[in-house]
């Protein structure tokens, strides 16, 4: 059988049998519903009140680029299509249209830049997000670390990604061609050797399943590159 839709993905409670074990075997749906039970169960470091208030935010948020209407030129299919329910459906289907991938497309662009910002309710652990505060104060966990291990090695650590099979390590040059890669097996630290290094400057883990790759974490720059 062919995806669920985003929006089925969403309610596993309703999922049919058929539509549960497609779910099971499929590493992009897996994957995809992971993340989605990650996000809705919230985050033990974020108030219930804060939560919602993120959530009600973002609710208000789409429906207001949902609701501008298809713009001029727009196909009359996809104009004609009825709304769909929940806000996650409607987000999906307006990011499928011209409007859309233009904001996508910008989006992409800003990721690689390292300039977006995610309100704190609504992500996990990330890379240098650190709790600041007194002595007492607890450190945050980071998605994907790399140190210095001497000798021009260096050591690169990340954190389980849901539905990873094993872990490849690529290390990528100033333009982000891939100029190394290793598979980690189900390791979660790794040590880039000098002569792996060559003219690289990131690294970044890919979680991989049936071969598939499923997630990511990275790229992250290599001290003193």
């Amino acid at each position: 059988m062919n995806c669920p839709e985003i929006d089925r993905l969403s309610q596993p409670g309703a999922w049919t049998e058929a539509e549960r074990a497609h779910v099971e075997g499929c590493a992009r749906c897996l994957a995809l519903s992971a993340e989605y039970a990650a996000f809705t169960a919230g985050n033990s470091r974020v108030s219930a009140d804060e939560a919602a208030g993120a959530h009600a935010r973002l609710s208000s948020f789409v429906d207001r680029i949902t609701s501008e209407g298809a713009p001029a030129g727009a196909s009359a299919c996809a104009a004609a299509q009825p709304p769909r329910a929940g806000w996650l459906a409607r987000f999906a289907q307006w990011c499928a249209g011209p409007q859309g991938r233009l904001a996508v497309g910008f989006a992409a662009v800003a990721i690689v830049a390292g300039v977006v910002f995610v309100p704190r309710a609504m992500r996990g652990p990330q890379v240098g997000d650190t709790a600041r505060g007194g002595a007492g104060t607890e450190r945050q966990a980071e998605l994907l670390t790399v140190v210095a291990a001497g000798a021009g090695a260096y050591t690169v650590t990340w954190l389980p990604m849901p539905g990873a099979e094993s872990y490849l390590v690529e290390v990528l040059d100033p333009l982000f061609a891939v100029v190394h890669s290793a598979n980690a097996g189900a390791s979660l630290t790794w040590t880039l050797e000098p002569g792996t290094i060559g003219a690289g400057a990131y690294v970044r883990v890919i979680a991989l399943r049936q071969g598939d790759r499923i997630l990511e974490q990275g790229p992250m720059a290599l001290p003193g590159k």
